[in-house]
């Protein structure tokens, strides 16, 4: 195992049956909700890292977010309805009904996905003594929800805790070397650690947004080529 783990949670597009029956608007609109939702192709971009070494979401956010924190009273985004289990829109549109049944059933995937999570990085650490969780997610400038103005919006976001480590800058000099803009914590901020190592100095998390403009058009293998170069240093 390569001492650099990644969490892909937003790139999946499915919505499953069971999950199908609490959706309250018309199919073609859920259609465009998920696309507007989904980190768009990061988990192909993605795609060289070991299954080992990387955990990805097998249904869309909309139906389990597993970014968010799992009691809605730590979540800030509940209060919008889009913590843990999603019910309204970006814009405040209610798109989902909450049944227990299936909230029940969300929790339980929820915890599956962070129990794999931690196995990894604790697995590791184990070998290494040492783990880089890459966060891997995708942007585009239609989020107007972000509290930033699109306009300001960057080629590539990364996000940091607290301070900028040497893993953070790695990736910032590699994105800024291959000629993109890059912002720390802006429009996101923050990287996922699991709670269990939430203040283990072991444990460097950094988030690495990409905008879709800059590979939503065309090929996303130059945009691979840079995310192999960044995985490769990174496991030096």
């Amino acid at each position: 195992m390569q001492k650099v783990v990644l969490n892909i949670p937003h790139s999946s597009t499915v919505v499953p049956d069971w999950a199908v029956k609490d959706i309250i608007i018309p199919a073609p609109e859920l259609s465009s909700l998920v696309d507007f939702m989904t980190d768009k192709d990061v988990d192909e971009i993605w795609g060289f890292v070991p299954d080992e070494n990387k955990q990805v979401a097998t249904v869309s956010r909309l139906v389990i977010d597993t970014e968010r924190y799992r009691n809605d009273e730590e979540e800030a985004m509940s209060l919008k309805g889009m913590g843990l289990y999603y019910t309204h829109t970006p814009d405040g549109k209610q798109f989902r009904t909450r049944t227990e049944d299936t909230y029940v059933k969300c929790l339980g995937i929820y915890d599956e996905y962070h129990s794999s999570l931690e196995a990894k990085v604790t697995k590791c650490l184990d070998e290494h003594g040492k783990c880089i969780l890459l966060d891997c997610h995708s942007f585009h400038d239609y989020m107007n929800y972000t509290g930033f103005h699109p306009s300001s919006f960057p080629d590539v976001c990364v996000g940091v805790n607290d301070v900028v480590s040497a893993e953070a800058q790695l990736v910032i000099d590699t994105f800024k070397s291959a000629g993109y803009t890059v912002k720390v914590n802006e429009p996101f901020a923050g990287s996922l650690v699991p709670l269990k190592y939430l203040n283990d100095t072991r444990v460097q998390s950094v988030m690495i947004e990409l905008n879709r403009r800059i590979y939503d058009n065309n090929s996303f293998g130059s945009m691979q080529d840079i995310c192999k170069e960044i995985y490769i240093e990174l496991n030096k």
